[in-house]
């Protein structure tokens, strides 16, 4: 599969870390919105990632910077972080969402490009841009289209979960993504109607950090 051409994140303290990016968050904060992200957004609006990839990722510094702070815009609202409390929680991921927004290349069609643009477009939704929105989303579908991710060559089963995430979700939250989805009608292909059924439990498994899937209660952070 085709790789990005993103600069990487690479962790506060590095002897090779040269910032282009307008915000340098430290790395305590950096490990709170990634937990954050994974407690209270992958769980119940849209699983994109891997968790522990993502994890290691991170860590490795070879997480593109883009998806970092996307992330960190949708979950910057739950954080306790000192740094954060004077600012009112819908307001914390604002910054982060704008720096991605500026991160983005339109020219990169890749994985981490429609992650981004998914990402983006619901961030969009909480700051009611319908219209942005709409952009966004669009961007994920064409390029996931041009990708065919789901038939991309992979070496292992969690990259071919996470390409599968890339190419249902656009269309998936194109819909009423309150509602349970059994199945959505991807592309006509060759004349013939391409189904993609929701995932099986095998494979939210795959996906998962842990077994728990649902909505938690948020107790200490309001998210209004």
């Amino acid at each position: 599969m085709q790789e990005d051409g993103y600069e990487r994140f690479l962790p506060p303290g590095s002897s090779t870390l040269t910032p282009s990016s307008q915000l340098q968050p430290p790395m305590v904060l950096c490990e709170e919105l990634i937990c954050l992200y994974f407690r209270y957004i992958h769980v119940s609006f849209h699983v994109l990632f891997h968790e522990p990839s993502f994890q290691t990722a991170f860590r490795s510094g070879t997480l593109p910077k883009i998806l970092l702070f996307a992330v960190f815009g949708m979950s910057a609202r739950f954080s306790q972080h000192e740094s954060l409390a004077s600012i009112p929680p819908r307001e914390r991921g604002r910054p982060f969402t704008k720096e991605a927004e500026r991160l983005l290349n339109l020219h990169d069609v890749s994985l981490t490009t429609i992650q981004a643009c998914l990402l983006l477009g619901a961030s969009a939704v909480a700051e009611g841009g319908g219209a942005i929105e709409s952009v966004f989303f669009s961007v994920a579908c064409r390029m996931g289209l041009l990708l065919d991710l789901p038939n991309a060559p992979v070496a292992t089963r969690i990259q071919q979960e996470v390409n599968y995430r890339g190419d249902d979700r656009p269309i998936l939250l194109t819909g009423d993504a309150k509602t349970d989805i059994v199945s959505v009608v991807d592309i006509i292909r060759d004349g013939y109607l391409v189904i993609h059924c929701k995932s099986t439990t095998e494979d939210d498994a795959i996906m998962q950090h842990s077994p728990t899937y649902g909505r938690e209660t948020i107790s200490g952070a309001s998210h209004y």
